[in-house]
């Protein structure tokens, strides 16, 4: 253990328990129970959970020793991220391994998915030029190159299979430009990434004739896992605008593979949250879903479907796709079942079931979760599904919240301006033609909060996401103080995950 304490930066993981209570089966609340720290710092930008452990997956960040900021002195300067993998026991509250890629070439490798399944645990990133892998090393064709890996978990080490480089290499080294992959599902041996990669500087748009400088490939491609590597398989692109396009979230059920993108409809080069702080009329976002199946050697374009608004989240149960997000500033989310009255008013936050039948795909319900005064930072980006209950999870800045019958109000200690986000999770029933929130509960430290990820697995509900504060101060969990660990020192921000049992 000494030596995977030795990766720890200045500051810290952290993990919170909760345990629910209820009086009925659908008014259950979380009550959380204390604050962990985790033995592993860095930038976690993937959370995992499996066989009762927490999986996190990111970055550390690389120093040269000897060497020091040139403007002010200071600790040594940063040259670079490693990417790592590594497991914590809740348990014990004890970090079991950690795992770094060994970027003995490159100056940044980092990862972006975990999938955990059983004792297999697969990592999707990018790196750069060469890269040491996780013990198998890599070499790009060009500047920047995407790669997965696969590592196997037994119990108290890790070992690693095989990393493989994917072939989407970029060579501009002089702009920022690189492959973009978040979305990695596997199903049996079949592995699936989903992102975005530059196009090469000839690409023609063949809507207009002329060469497209701000076009990109998306895509999605397969490979199979054969054990000591993974096999490419079949591949889809589709060229896409960079300004106005982006790849939400991928998911898998069965041999059936759904893509939810955010289509820009504005010209306006003024970001959204800008727009708002002036008063200007919103960009106009259509959500795009795509379902594929996949048959072997090829696949399948089964249907595709708009809506008028903006995704964040998608889960998908049997023939029911659950999705949150923003509505259009004109044009409630589902308008055709769903006409607009008092309740239901246009730019509200939104969960939304839609039912496929074949290939046609209509709304099913929709509820709105509404916000007071400036909502800039106002977003539901997560939901899960577990039977009939439905699980979001978001974040807001606004005077007041109002969800189902519940209003929440922001933190009442410390709040600096109106603009410090906390997080907020909810409950809603689902009863196959309409919904219900049953229960909301805030999660907020002192200041500016942030929402990493909402994860379910078997009877556990999990919530990740950074506070930002000293030591000692105070985090509400619904109801409940708790007072980050009071160490010495000063955390810019720390990483809190809670979790609560699940009634069966």
């Amino acid at each position: 253990m000494r030596l995977l304490y030795s990766y720890v930066l200045p500051s810290y993981l952290l993990v919170v328990l909760g345990l629910l209570t209820s009086t009925s089966a659908w008014a259950q609340t979380m009550r959380f129970q204390n604050i962990h720290q985790l033995g592993v710092s860095g930038s976690v930008s993937a959370t995992a959970v499996a066989n009762g452990y927490v999986y996190v997956a990111g970055w550390l960040t690389r120093l040269r020793e000897g060497s020091f900021d040139p403007h002010g002195g200071g600790p040594p300067m940063q040259t670079g991220y490693n990417a790592f993998v590594a497991k914590w026991n809740p348990a014990t509250h004890r970090l079991v391994w950690l795992k770094e890629m060994g970027n003995q070439y490159g100056d940044a490798d980092l990862v972006t998915a975990l999938v955990v399944r059983g004792s297999d645990v697969y990592v999707l990133g990018n790196f750069e030029g060469q890269s040491a892998g996780f013990g198998h090393p890599i070499k790009s064709a060009g500047f920047r190159d995407l790669f997965v890996a696969k590592l196997t978990d037994h119990g108290n080490y890790v070992s690693a299979k095989w990393t493989q480089s994917l072939d989407y290499a970029v060579n501009n080294t002089t702009e920022t430009v690189t492959p973009q992959a978040d979305h990695l599902v596997c199903n049996g041996t079949a592995l699936y990434v989903a992102g975005t990669t530059d196009t090469e500087p000839r690409t023609w748009d063949p809507a207009t004739g002329n060469k497209a400088p701000n076009v990109m490939r998306a895509f999605v491609a397969k490979l199979t896992d054969t054990g000591t590597h993974a096999t490419p398989g079949w591949q889809r692109t589709w060229i896409v605008n960079r300004d106005k396009y982006e790849l939400v979230t991928f998911m898998t059920q069965r041999s059936k593979l759904y893509i939810a993108a955010n289509i820009r409809q504005s010209d306006s080069p003024i970001p959204d949250h800008r727009m708002r702080e002036a008063g200007i009329a919103l960009s106009h976002y259509h959500l795009q879903l795509t379902q594929l199946s996949d048959q072997g050697s090829s696949e399948h374009l089964d249907w595709t479907h708009t809506e008028v608004g903006q995704g964040c989240g998608l889960a998908v149960a049997g023939t029911s796709i659950y999705v949150v997000g923003r509505e259009d500033a004109d044009k409630p989310f589902g308008l055709p079942s769903h006409p607009t009255d008092a309740r239901t008013v246009p730019g509200d936050l939104f969960v939304a079931k839609l039912v496929v039948a074949d290939t046609t795909v209509r709304p099913a319900w929709v509820q709105h979760i509404r916000g007071t005064g400036a909502d800039r930072d106002a977003e539901l980006r997560y939901v899960v599904v577990r039977g009939q209950h439905v699980y979001v999870a978001g974040v807001f800045s606004t005077p007041s919240l109002t969800v189902g019958a519940i209003v929440l109000k922001p933190k009442p200690f410390e709040r600096v301006n109106s603009s410090e986000t906390d997080l907020f999770v909810a409950q809603l029933t689902d009863t196959k033609t309409n919904a219900r929130f049953d229960w909301v509960q805030r999660l907020g430290g002192a200041h500016y909060d942030h929402l990493r990820a909402f994860l379910l697995t078997n009877s556990q509900l999990y919530v990740s996401g950074f506070f930002d504060g000293d030591h000692g101060d105070p985090i509400l969990l619904g109801k409940q103080q708790f007072l980050l660990p009071n160490d010495g020192g000063t955390i810019p921000e720390v990483l809190v995950q809670a979790w609560m049992p699940l009634s069966k």
